[in-house]
């Protein structure tokens, strides 16, 4: 007889949540990961993430599910209007979650202002009594954070800018010229970058005040990253309100990756690029939120 198929528990959560990885048929936990938005880069699909799949099961084998949030705009989803604010994404991602078939805990990965998104539906899911394990963030700065409403570096915000003006920030910025500089793909992806941005300094503009969150929240940070400060990371530990283990906390990371001709920007704040990072990431949420060994 042939073999029953392995189901996809997180079928029925699509579009917003889908599987990375060939689904685990007796897993028992669940990794949503937030990717980035905006104009900084740095883990932007599902490939950005193929090696946590080997590094999660050399820890926790047959346990983890490993989801993605596909946001409007992009990927599958690319001819949808782009999400308008981190509220609508939260709740987008938790209706989601509340028809995908329940495991025994859902832990949160964010980047960049994707952790920032994986927060607010951390909040979201505690309000509705179903708090995650934890929340892990990496490469962001905290949601309070002064300077969100300041992502065009210009002093103009981003949704006033022309759009010469705009194409100027973003290849003063670095990262977008093989984007700016091919017909297609400016045309797809500059609108996603410009909306992406808008949310972003919305948010910093008027960040909600929630309670503590009742799981641990680690926040990781490249060791020489230009851009997310020591001081810009810290704050987040005032988001959990948890004193068990594992305990919250701030960790600096060195991703080993180094600036090239081709990528001049490349830096410690690409931490699921470098491989080292990435693997020191997936190797703690495997210790921090796996079952003991």
């Amino acid at each position: 007889a042939a073999a029953a198929p392995v189901p996809t528990r997180v079928k029925e959560a699509a579009p917003w949540v889908r599987p990375v990885f060939k689904p685990v048929e007796k897993a028992r936990l669940r990794l949503v990961l937030f990717t980035w938005t905006g104009n900084r880069g740095g883990a932007g699909s599902a490939h950005d993430f193929r090696k946590w799949e080997k590094w999660l099961a050399a820890k926790n084998p047959d346990t983890w599910e490993v989801c993605k949030v596909e946001y409007p705009g992009r990927g599958g989803r690319v001819k949808e209007p782009n999400a308008a604010s981190a509220q609508e994404v939260a709740a987008s991602v938790v209706e989601a979650l509340s028809k995908a078939a329940p495991l025994a805990g859902t832990v949160l990965f964010g980047f960049s202002f994707g952790a920032v998104l994986a927060y607010e539906t951390a909040a979201l899911l505690t309000a509705k009594g179903a708090a995650p394990l934890g929340l892990v963030v990496a490469s962001a700065e905290h949601p309070t954070w002064a300077d969100r409403t300041k992502g065009s570096g210009s002093g103009k915000p981003t949704k006033d800018m022309d759009d010469a003006s705009f194409e100027a920030m973003l290849r003063g910025k670095g990262g977008t010229d093989m984007i700016l500089n091919t017909p297609g793909m400016k045309e797809m992806f500059v609108p996603v970058i410009r909306a992406d941005m808008v949310m972003e300094e919305s948010y910093g503009a008027k960040p909600p005040a929630h309670e503590p969150l009742p799981c641990p929240v680690v926040a990781f940070r490249g060791k020489a990253c230009p851009q997310v400060a020591r001081d810009a990371a810290e704050p987040w530990l005032d988001c959990s309100a948890f004193k068990g283990s594992p305990p919250s906390r701030v960790e600096d990371l060195d991703t080993k990756l180094q600036p090239t001709p081709e990528g001049p920007w490349l830096s410690d704040w690409y931490l699921c690029q470098g491989e080292a990072s990435a693997q020191a990431m997936a190797e703690a949420i495997a210790s921090d939120f796996g079952p003991p060994q």
